[in-house]
């Protein structure tokens, strides 16, 4: 089974739901597509205008923007966010989304499926309700946040300007995540994320650039749309085409292991077993 999937090459889900009567969803990954039954990845789109009314769901996920403007909403409290922009919704919370500006609304939605299994059902919430709910956009309970203003780290400092750079969206300590740990990585040109592994399961969507994902033998092509899942413990790393960096979304699960990032790098291993690379 292929353990990835892109919007391309995805139909449009059909939608029988009147609460997404004006979002427009593609299904890229989940237990049958990809073998990810961690996660349930969407790509979803609405016109300017549109809006998602207040509902939850028994599932946490974590949403983030690739084009177009949005108010969010979780209980009392709305936002509004733009490109490179993210929102974490824990399960049971009341969240709705209102596309605004001119241009076409996309993201991508995340959902943590360790626990509560991939039958991911909205349950449709009474703005009276939800208004009564109140959860501050603050550090240990954010739940929205703007990449621009996060600190990215190096890692893998000793390859100088060939070594990746990744910031932290969401996760225990940035408010209060215990199911996902959602960031973002930048690779540059030329360089390559080396081979590794950790007992969380994880995921990438392509964000930017181009380049390949290595998962274990197989070697997936990364660009804007390409979603992949890689699994507890299995060997996987990266490196950039192109004269881009490649950017990526990276997601770990974390509901059945824990969040120590138990990073076993074998990148030396592979090189002195002359595993195929592409250039």
């Amino acid at each position: 089974m292929k353990q990835h999937n892109c919007i391309q090459e995805t139909d449009w889900k059909k939608n029988d739901d009147k609460l997404y009567s004006e979002v427009k969803s593609k299904l890229l990954l989940n237990g049958k597509l990809g073998g990810c039954r961690e996660f349930i990845v969407e790509y979803s789109e609405m016109e300017p205008g549109a809006g998602l009314p207040m509902h939850c769901h028994e599932h946490s996920h974590s949403d983030y923007i690739i084009s177009g403007r949005v108010w969010a909403q979780l209980g009392c409290r709305r936002v509004e966010l733009e490109v490179d922009s993210a929102t974490y919704f824990p399960a049971g919370m009341p969240h709705a989304y209102e596309a605004v500006g001119r241009e076409k609304l996309r993201y991508y939605s995340i959902y943590a499926c360790e626990k509560n299994g991939q039958n991911i059902q909205s349950i449709p919430v009474d703005s009276g309700s939800g208004d009564k709910i109140d959860r501050p956009n603050m550090d240990k309970t954010r739940w929205a946040v703007a990449e621009s203003f996060e600190t990215w780290y190096y890692w893998e400092p000793s390859k100088g300007p060939k070594g990746i750079r990744w910031t932290s969206l969401f996760d225990a300590q940035r408010g209060g995540h215990e199911e996902m740990i959602v960031g973002t990585v930048i690779v540059p040109p030329g360089g390559r994320y080396s081979r590794h592994y950790h007992d969380q399961p994880e995921m990438f969507i392509g964000l930017g650039g181009r380049g390949v994902l290595f998962c274990g033998d197989d070697v997936i092509p990364m660009e804007p749309g390409v979603a992949a899942y890689v699994g507890k413990k299995q060997v996987h790393g990266a490196q950039t085409m192109g004269p881009a960096p490649m950017k990526m979304i990276w997601v770990y699960g974390t509901e059945s292991a824990d969040a120590d990032w138990s990073w076993i790098p074998v990148e030396d291993i592979y090189l002195g077993a002359q595993h195929r690379e592409v250039y």
